[in-house]
């Protein structure tokens, strides 16, 4: 078989394989992103029938869908549970009350303010409900939740629930009705998918680079054997530039993975969902693959989470939302949960926690960013000796310290450490981030009032602390 023949076969073959390993991981990610969505129906569905159950039906009953309602003492009544199925969930957007008029559905109570453009009168008529719903009233379906969506009507995409109201004899006699805007109550499986087409992507070019490396070493290796028995009196010549192409072709190899690893780890949502989902039904070489692809994807993760937060911090979209917590119980989850690491390295991992317990008002989401940061840092950068989380508290601050004895700060880099895209490199190991975790904490911290330090020694180990106002302005 002539060299040209054979290279035109083995680029035919890594088409098929590239083709067939697309179809299987598209097909996977729908099929991760289709159980999210279902998921995310059961529970509306549960939600909705436990709001409905709160109702009282005489209260419905007692009203007649009209403008004449609104004076009713039951109408207030309706109307102060709706609000509070609306406030009890900050996903809600309208909550309402309807009940059937011949082969339509009017509203008979709105949670909406009645000044908002957005409110429905008694009486009004709902253009989106329909027949399927009908069915509960006329004895057709069994009277249980269900969920709609995505639907288009004059307001945007919604995805709706709804509940039947039922009398003492279980007779439907109203629906309720929750709608939540498409773009929030999809949001996981709109970025599964993203992230599960990235991943496609990211592999796709991983196994491209492979498989042309692989046609080019074959084609090489045959040309080499052919010119060899036809051109004797170059052999020296050829295995001198043969030599030279392999050490070009391994070096390229290395800087390309070196390079590659980063953007594949903005995969690594997608690639522990469909290990998770799949575990079991894939073949060996699908698990290795899948289990090569979340070893890679951990630093990713880490840059595109802290670049976006901190996009948004500065942008002011990143929102704090302040509520009661025990604090004490933050930080020892947060302990726990990087026990396993600590342990993996050989070093200690100890906690100087307060006895009682430590009451405040804080966002404990931003509290566990911080903590983890801080605590990661430490670990990446500390082989030997120990690391030590102390809490404090006094009626107007939360400080907490996390002080390791590893390699240190040098001094050159002391005025950076803060600052975005800024990074130490120190030791043969070159541990290094993408220079935005230190960064995002202090701008995340800052932004609730509060203030980060730090002490360090070359060699000598660091000392991270920070301290927040104990009791924030409460969300509502």
């Amino acid at each position: 078989m002539s060299i040209r023949k054979a290279t035109v076969i083995r680029i035919a073959f890594s088409f098929l394989i590239l083709a067939i390993f697309s179809v299987v991981s598209v097909a996977m990610v729908y099929v991760v992103a289709g159980y999210q969505r279902n998921n995310y129906y059961k529970l509306r569905k549960a939600q909705v029938s436990a709001a409905a159950a709160v109702i009282d039906p005489r209260d419905v009953q007692a009203l007649s869908g009209d403008e004449s309602d609104v004076e009713k003492p039951e109408f207030q009544r309706v109307i102060e549970q709706l609000t509070r199925i609306k406030n009890s969930d900050p996903d809600l957007d309208f909550v309402y009350v309807m009940q059937p008029r011949g082969l339509e559905f009017v509203f008979i109570a709105d949670a909406e303010n009645p000044s908002s453009p957005e409110y429905s009168s008694p009486g009004e008529k709902n253009e989106v409900s329909g027949y399927e719903e009908l069915n509960i009233f006329e004895g057709n379906d069994p009277p249980v939740a269900l969920v709609e969506g995505p639907i288009h009507n004059k307001w945007g995409e919604w995805v709706n629930a709804l509940a039947p109201i039922v009398d003492d004899t279980g007779r439907p006699i109203a629906v309720l009705g929750t709608d939540v805007e498409a773009g929030k109550a999809l949001k996981l499986v709109y970025n599964t998918k993203v992230y599960g087409i990235t991943l496609v992507f990211g592999l796709i070019a991983i196994m491209a680079l492979i498989l042309s490396q692989w046609v080019l070493w074959r084609y090489q290796a045959q040309k080499a054997v052919h010119l060899k028995g036809k051109v004797r009196q170059s052999v020296d010549e050829l295995n001198e530039e043969l030599v030279r192409a392999n050490r070009m072709k391994l070096e390229f190899i290395q800087l390309s993975s070196h390079e590659l690893r980063s953007p594949m780890n903005a995969i690594a949502i997608a690639i522990n969902a469909i290990g998770h989902q799949l575990k079991g039904q894939l073949t060996e070489d699908q698990e290795k693959l899948i289990e090569i692809a979340m070893r890679g994807s951990a630093r990713l993760v880490d840059l595109v989470d802290n670049l976006l937060d901190i996009t948004r911090l500065e942008a002011g979209n990143f929102i704090l939302r302040p509520a009661k917590v025990n604090v004490k119980e933050i930080v020892e989850n947060t302990i726990a949960i990087h026990k396993p690491q600590v342990s993996n390295k050989g070093i200690a991992l100890k906690a100087t926690l307060p006895e009682e317990e430590i009451e405040a008002c804080v966002d404990m989401q931003a509290m566990v960013r911080v903590l983890e940061n801080l605590l990661s840092n430490a670990i990446k950068f500390t082989d030997k000796g120990e690391i030590s989380v102390e809490l404090e508290a006094d009626d107007d601050y939360i400080r907490i310290t996390v002080k390791d004895t590893g390699i240190g700060i040098p001094e050159d880099f002391k005025g950076d450490i803060f600052e975005k895209f800024k990074t130490v490199e120190q030791g043969k190991d070159r541990r290094t981030g993408a220079g935005l975790g230190l960064a995002f904490t202090r701008s995340l911290i800052e932004n609730q009032g509060g203030r980060i330090w730090y002490e360090s020694k070359s060699s000598s180990g660091s000392l991270f602390g920070f301290e927040i106002p104990r009791y924030q302005k409460e969300t509502p």
